[in-house]
């Protein structure tokens, strides 16, 4: 440190305290410590790229079967290229700055925190475990409730209370009937809720909260002989025993398990808590449907995942089914019963089972909300899991089985298409505008056009097929008007005939006439879609009402 050097406004009197012999032995320390640390690892064998260089060995091996048959030349540039690229990709170690990011970011139950930099909170999801829940239900006879849980009890002599952990599947399928979260799928659940363990009374005052719980009897005379005891060998006030949850929770963001049978272990440990910003579900060991499975695994995932359920069967309904009885139909369960007195008795029918059925039905009627709606349509858009190339293979196969359509068109040569396009006739040579001379033009390219699409196919005989013949819609089947002794016109014709539009069937069934049309329109005018239980959409306006008119119009 030089005066040349040092700053001239520092107040510390650095050059006097920080001498010449004192930072010398401090940079000769730094020296050595650093001299053995890099000469050490330099001396040592590294195992990693022995490793990597017997496993390439081993490779080798395996490719020398394939490249008998080769010249000298490819066969070296082929050993070359497998022992370098086994080399390079096999034997790459992480640097020492990504192993100090990843062990300073550890995360047990988050992989990813260290790497995967994101302001938005996430929360696991286990569909998994969710499966098996559905799984060991259907193999339990008779309603026998099963509920895993883990109670880790401290050390004797410790004052540390007892931690306990719940699975994901009781503590969603044993949330009750409250209206805050009864109606809600296992996804909504873990992206607005959380569980939060309860402390005893003492615990929220020490914080300065709205307590949650409160003591029982035993409670008060253990709270009492726990301030007495200086030196701790009592164990902590355990739940249900000295403290129990509140029953009156006046916060509206708690929510507490119901008091039954089965939650009594869940309802004095946890507490259901809303969070203040929805968290994004991050699956964890969660099967997502993809194409190779047929429909029937399908929905049964999509069941599970995106309708809502319960595991309790006292507070089960049609549309909040117990676990064991998600592939039942809502629609059969829904079925009017006969009613007393003298009225005649209903038609039954029993109720399906089948994930498939149960979760169209679902899906097209009783959806719970629109925000379930809405879910659902994000998470199937989301389900790419196979690539666009593969969808692209696919739609070329498909396409590679439709039958193709052979045209003749060995009358059409270049010649005879100039031909057609620019014959004229006496009358166009004369001086009367660009539309009057290329008018010959213009019907010999209509003529064209009409030759060439209509072409006869082999079709079935009794479809019909539209054709496009002197600018109207006209079906294959259907006869042209006679002509009288007087020359009709193309214009007269198209006005006194009705319009079509056939959809290869049956008037009566898939016609579209300009009667029918109209009734619908009326129809929609007047009430909208406000039937449609997943939307409902009121009636057009006005502007709508006209663009819906040309849209019909131009149809028939």
């Amino acid at each position: 440190m030089l005066p040349q050097t040092h700053d001239p406004d520092c107040k510390n009197d650095c050059l006097k305290k920080h001498t010449l012999a004192r930072m010398t032995a401090a940079a000769q320390r730094g020296q050595r410590n650093t001299t053995g640390y890099y000469s050490g690892y330099i001396q040592k064998r590294q195992p990693v790229g022995k490793f990597a260089l017997r496993q390439a060995a081993r490779n080798l091996k395996s490719l020398s079967h394939s490249i008998e048959q080769r010249s000298h030349t490819q066969q070296y540039h082929h050993v070359a290229c497998r022992m370098l690229g086994d080399l390079e990709y096999r034997g790459h170690v992480r640097p020492a700055t990504e192993e100090t990011n990843l062990a300073a970011n550890y995360k047990e139950k988050d992989v990813c925190f260290a790497e995967f930099i994101r302001t938005f909170q996430t929360q696991a999801f286990y569909g998994g475990t969710l499966l098996q829940r559905l799984r060991r239900e259907v193999e339990t006879v008779g309603s026998e409730h099963t509920t895993c849980h883990r109670v880790r009890v401290p050390m004797p002599g410790s004052r540390a209370r007892d931690q306990a952990d719940v699975n994901f599947d009781d503590s969603y399928g044993f949330r009750g009937n409250d209206a805050r979260v009864y109606y809600l799928n296992p996804w909504e659940f873990t992206k607005i809720w959380g569980l939060e363990e309860l402390r005893p009374p003492s615990w929220y005052q020490w914080k300065g909260r709205t307590p949650l719980t409160q003591w029982t009897l035993d409670g008060v005379l253990y709270r009492e002989q726990l301030a007495k005891d200086k030196r701790m060998e009592l164990p902590a006030a355990k739940p249900k025993v000295h403290y129990v949850v509140s029953e009156k929770i006046a916060c509206d963001n708690y929510v507490s398990f119901p008091s039954v049978a089965a939650t009594d272990f869940l309802r004095h440990r946890f507490i259901m808590v809303r969070y203040e910003r929805p968290c994004v579900p991050q699956p964890c060991k969660t099967p997502l449907p993809h194409k190779s499975m047929n429909s029937e695994e399908k929905c049964r995932i999509l069941s599970v995942y995106l309708r809502p359920w319960t595991l309790i069967y006292e507070q089960s309904t049609a549309h909040v089914p117990h676990l064991k009885n998600l592939d039942a139909v809502i629609s059969d369960v829904l079925q009017k019963r006969r009613l007393r007195g003298k009225q005649a008795q209903p038609i039954i029918t029993p109720i399906r089972h089948s994930f498939a059925l149960a979760w169209d039905d679902y899906r097209c009627r009783y959806v719970v909300s629109v925000h379930a709606a809405r879910l659902i349509k994000s998470f199937l858009l989301a389900q790419m899991d196979t690539s666009a190339e593969v969808d692209k293979d696919e739609e070329e196969e498909e396409k590679a089985k439709e039958p193709k359509v052979v045209v003749s068109t060995a009358w059409a040569s270049l010649d005879k298409i100039k031909e057609l396009l620019h014959q004229r006739s006496a009358n166009d040579m004369t001086k009367d505008g660009k539309r009057r001379r290329n008018a010959a033009a213009v019907h010999a390219s209509k003529d064209l056009t009409r030759d060439i699409w209509y072409c006869p196919m082999n079709m079935d005989e009794e479809a019909e097929v539209v054709v496009c013949k002197e600018g109207s819609m006209h079906s294959t089947k259907e006869a042209l008007p006679a002509q009288s002794g007087k020359n009709i016109s193309k214009d007269n014709h198209r006005a006194r005939s009705p319009p079509k539009l056939y959809y290869r069937g049956k008037e009566k069934d898939h016609g579209l006439t300009k009667k029918s049309a109209e009734k619908w329109f009326q129809w929609l005018a007047l009430k909208g879609l406000d039937s449609d239980t997943r939307r409902p959409r009121p009636k057009p306006n006005t502007e709508q009402q006209l663009c819906i008119r040309r849209v019909v119009d131009r149809c028939l």
